[in-house]
């Protein structure tokens, strides 16, 4: 009866779930939903196209806001570069890997990105501004090359299957081209940028590797069910069998 309880049996007022929950054969149900994940990207995006639109124009000459190695007036670009992209066509090669990495890197690898994110955004721009060639630079490029790498290593680092696979299609959907992007063959294509940007999503998912905890196997339907059971909420108890 209600308001009573018997040593052993006692399931308090809640338990709290754990942070990773898997559901019969399927992948496990990671702590973020996904829409919530992929939110912040979709308005990070967002950001990027009502920038240049307005730069496009009312500001053409924004682009001196982006990063010039070595002198002063280039320092702010460390900020502001990865707001400003030289044409149309740079900003949607860009669009589409902020979207599904970002979003990926925030889904698989919540507690990490809040870390990683800052770094991804402004140690590419350093490097840059220290190491690169004499030129403007600007774009989301190092932004987006720093998520590529820190997905791709994170995953297979923490050993994650299901983060693994998504770091291995996006590898098929980007690889090629992100990896000739590492390399001088253009010189209208900042590859310091791309290049330091890899560096940084590397060394991030190396040190950020067990912020996140790794999600169980997955149960059987049996367990599962058994699991569902022992969820008592309330002043209830479980009946000895």
């Amino acid at each position: 009866m209600p308001g009573k309880s018997r040593p052993g049996n006692y399931r308090g007022h809640f338990r709290r779930r754990p942070p990773f929950r898997s559901q019969g054969f399927g992948a496990p149900h990671y702590p973020v939903p996904l829409r919530l994940a992929v939110l912040p990207a979709a308005a990070f995006t967002l950001v990027l196209w009502l920038v240049h639109l307005t730069s496009e124009f009312l500001l053409p000459s924004a682009a001196s806001a982006g990063i010039y190695p070595r002198r002063a007036e280039g320092l702010p670009g460390i900020f502001f570069a990865p707001l400003l992209h030289a044409s149309f066509d740079h900003l949607i090669s860009n669009t589409l890997p902020l979207l599904l990495l970002g979003g990926g890197m925030l889904y698989f690898y919540p507690r990490a990105s809040k870390i990683a994110l800052p770094f991804l955004y402004l140690a590419p721009g350093a490097g840059v501004w220290l190491f690169a060639r004499g030129a403007w630079h600007l774009g989301a490029s190092g932004l987006s090359y720093g998520i590529m790498f820190f997905v791709l290593s994170a995953g297979f680092l923490r050993k994650d299957k299901v983060a693994a696979g998504f770091s291995t299609a996006a590898l098929f959907l980007y690889g090629g081209g992100m990896l000739t992007g590492l390399l001088p063959e253009d010189s209208g294509v900042s590859f310091e940028y791309h290049l330091f940007g890899a560096l940084t999503g590397v060394l991030c998912a190396f040190a950020l590797r067990r912020r996140d905890p790794l999600p169980p196997p997955p149960k059987s339907p049996a367990e599962n069910a058994e699991e569902e059971e022992d969820d008592i909420i309330g002043d209830q108890w479980k009946l000895p069998r």
